[in-house]
């Protein structure tokens, strides 16, 4: 009370309750009374990106009703009026209001157009909103929500620069300034008079507050408190006017780091649209050069089955020359010329077209039964043939031990395979070619080793497509079977190393993981030409529009024993099967008029369940290869006869009647009756355990006692170092005399 609380809070609330009236009249003037009086948009905008920083109706308008209530609560304007100072605070701004709005005719209401936006996400923040909270940022190149585009600080306006605050207060000096004069004037002038004439007013404002609060208590002494107080005022001026100063510098500085930070942001936006502009041109190039190559595998894949077809029948008939008995040997090695040049041909194709879907990403690898004894036997049979035509010794490392079968990709490994070896011999001049292949713990290691040549190879070079290893223009090929080796080596999960060093020679060597499909070990079995086969006659209908195909199904099939039908569509195959009793189908893929698939499906639905061989000569046999099922097999053209008569056999459950069946393993025959019972089960206990010292110590022991001769003892010690202890079992439960008989055929389907 002593102090005059009560009072301050009078007056305090008398200036509020003047600032809250003039704030809120001018608001409700505008909204309600220019609305009324069109002197404003319909719209209410409240984005801060389509509004100017400062809206002269509602600022000019509550800064005049405010000046005015002050007047009349300081009773400049008379006593009668101090009273009333909110009233009349309130009363000014429905007139000013509408009177600034005819005046400024509504310019400051939208600083820009609002640009309709669809996007709910905001560019910034990545937030959703409502579409009203939302709007277009050029800056961002996106929609911004209203509460980044207040707080963004890097945009400096951009999309808005007329409507920012320093420009509308230089249009307003400029009313009284001309520009010329205007533009002499350093802006941070400008920025300093307007701060300071800001501050000093409202240290003014509160010195004369506290001047009208303390003049009744100095009477007459009134002039040395307005002398104090304006001492009071030029000090805190020029306080004023030194923080302004710093504080105009201190906003200088941060203008230009904006500067700087728009300069190196629009750098960096334009060159994320060059970047993208150059992502869009790689991309289009992208998918123009992914369009050629399916053109290009389209290509290859319509004209493989023109190739495919006189290919089989070349093949084929240079395959039944080749076994002809009554043709001189002289024209017997014409013939194999043939097939070999045939077999080239066909390999050819295949690489291309490989090379197209391992492009593409559309290779498909199978897992199958596979033989690999018998696999890598043909291999080296075949190469040890091209090599002693060249002058060259062939040497094969066997491994110790293999699996019966492992499960693979036949195709694919024969093929990595054959690249490998055929390079090896295609390469090398004189000297010798090695084959060092082993397999432990599911992996199979194979190395190629080929002597050494006048240069070192270009390791670096000799995987790339359509490149050579030597420049050496005699030497045929396309440059492809590397290419296609390292590819699909890395696909089927393997590894491919080349090494080459001067003097000492180049070894490949190629690692895959071959799980084993069975755990017996492999038996090698003597190839035998196929001559008939017991019990009924069989018959095989073979329907494919190409002539020379069924001519040569007749010549291959007809002389071992099976009755042939053969239709040249499936009109007259229909007709065949419902006169006949069909025991096995053999249908061609493409066909006019009506394709294998649709042929099949109709024979099935008129009841012929025979079993079917699907023969394709088209270039994706993806789907041939899943075709396979119960009854159902799939090969490809050209076809390799002992594989066609292997699924036949399968197929019919046929005991091959063959020119020559030697037994798989050599026999033992020596008698054995200086052992007993006793003596033999505990070599077969051995045996059953894999206990090989244990085996071998019993072993030598009945040797040195003469109760088994050395020779029996020899193959006993060959099949112990093999780790054949199934046929060691085998050979000793065997009675004496006995005879071994050829093993029944795995049947084993491969393509």
């Amino acid at each position: 009370m002593e102090l005059g609380v009560y009072r301050v809070f009078e007056d305090i609330l008398g200036i509020y309750a003047v600032a809250a009236t003039s704030w809120l009249g001018s608001v409700v003037a505008d909204i309600t009374l220019n609305k009324w009086l069109k002197l404003r948009p319909a719209e209410i905008e409240f984005r801060r990106a389509y509004l100017y920083d400062i809206n002269p109706v509602g600022i000019g308008s509550m800064t005049l009703a405010m000046l005015c209530g002050l007047s009349a609560w300081m009773g400049w304007l008379g006593h009668p009026l101090q009273v009333f100072a909110s009233m009349l605070s309130l009363c000014l701004t429905f007139i000013t209001a509408p009177f600034i709005a005819w005046l400024t005719r509504g310019r400051y209401y939208f600083s820009r157009t609002p640009v309709q936006v669809t996007a709910t996400e905001c560019c910034v923040c990545g937030n959703y909103f409502e579409k009203p909270e939302m709007s277009y940022c050029p800056f961002y190149q996106g929609s911004i929500c209203s509460l980044c585009c207040s707080l963004d600080v890097q945009c400096n306006d951009t999309c808005k620069p007329h409507a920012r605050y320093t420009e509308q207060a230089s249009k307003l000096i400029g009313i009284f300034i001309k520009e010329k004069s205007l533009r002499k004037i350093d802006p941070r002038v400008w920025s300093f008079i307007s701060i300071l004439l800001l501050f000093s007013s409202v240290i003014g404002l509160l010195l004369m507050l506290v001047f009208a609060q303390m003049r009744d208590e100095f009477g007459s002494e009134q002039d040395l408190l307005a002398a104090a107080l304006w001492k009071v005022f030029f000090i805190l001026l020029i306080v004023t006017g030194v923080t302004t100063w710093l504080f105009v510098l201190t906003n200088k500085s941060r203008q230009i780091a904006q500067e700087e930070l728009r300069l190196q942001s629009d750098r960096l936006m334009k060159e994320i649209i060059a970047h993208e502009a150059t992502d869009r041109q790689l991309q289009q190039a992208k998918e123009d050069a992914d369009d050629a190559n399916q053109a290009k595998s389209r290509y290859l894949t319509g004209i493989t089955h023109e190739l495919r077809t006189p290919l089989n029948a070349m093949l084929g008939y240079a395959q039944l020359l080749e076994r002809a008995d009554d043709i001189p040997p002289a024209r017997q090695r014409g013939i194999g010329i043939m097939r070999r040049s045939g077999e080239h041909l066909a390999n050819l194709i295949e690489g291309l077209l490989d090379i197209s879907k391992i492009e593409a990403g559309k290779l498909e690898i199978y897992r199958e039964e596979v033989r690999i004894g018998d696999l890598v036997q043909q291999l080296v049979a075949m190469f040890e043939q091209q090599a002693s035509d060249k002058g060259l010794t062939f040497h094969y490392n066997a491994p110790h031990w293999l699996p019966e079968a492992v499960m693979t990709d036949e195709k694919r490994l024969r093929q990595i395979l054959i690249n490998l070896l055929s390079n090896a011999v295609k390469f090398t001049d004189r000297g010798s070619v090695t084959l060092d292949f082993q397999y432990r713990s599911e992996v199979a290691f194979s190395r190629f080793t080929i002597p050494a040549s006048a240069s070192p190879l270009r390791t670096e070079r000799i995987f790339k497509p359509f490149e050579r290893v030597s420049g050496d223009s005699r030497r045929i090929g396309t440059g492809l079977g590397l290419t296609i080796t390292r590819l699909l080596t890395y696909i089927m999960g393997g590894d491919l190393q080349v090494e080459s060093i001067r003097g000492e020679g180049t070894t490949f060597k190629l690692t895959l993981m071959l799980p084993s499909y069975s755990g017996d070990a492999y038996q090698p079995a003597e190839p035998a030409v196929i001559t008939g086969y017991p019990g009924k006659r069989h018959t095989l209908l073979v329907v494919d529009d190409d002539e020379s195909h069924r001519q040569l199904m007749m010549d291959l099939l007809t002389p071992i024993g099976f009755t042939l039908l053969t239709a040249e569509n499936g009109h007259v195959a229909l007709h065949l099967a419902r006169q006949n009793h069909i025991d096995l189908l053999l249908l061609d893929v493409a066909m006019p008029e009506m394709s294998g698939w649709e042929l099949l499906r109709q024979l099935r639905n008129k009841g012929q369940l025979a079993p079917v061989i699907m023969i394709s000569a088209e270039a994706d046999e993806g789907k041939c290869r899943h075709f396979t099922g119960e009854g159902k097999f799939a090969t490809v053209k050209p076809l390799r006869f002992p594989l066609l008569l292997e699924n036949i056999g399968e197929i019919l459950h046929l005991q091959w009647r063959t020119e020559c069946q030697p037994p798989k393993q050599p026999e033992i025959h020596e008698p054995r009756s200086q052992l007993t019972r006793v003596q033999i089960e505990s070599l077969k206990e051995m045996a059953r355990l894999g206990y090989v010292r244990g085996f071998r110590e019993l072993l030598d022991k009945h040797i040195s006692a003469n109760q088994i001769s050395k020779a029996e003892g020899e193959k006993f010690a060959e099949l112990l170092r093999r780790f054949r202890f199934k046929e060691i079992v085998e050979s000793l439960e065997r009675p004496e005399g006995e005879k071994n008989g050829n093993s029944k055929a795995d049947g084993t389907y491969r393509r």
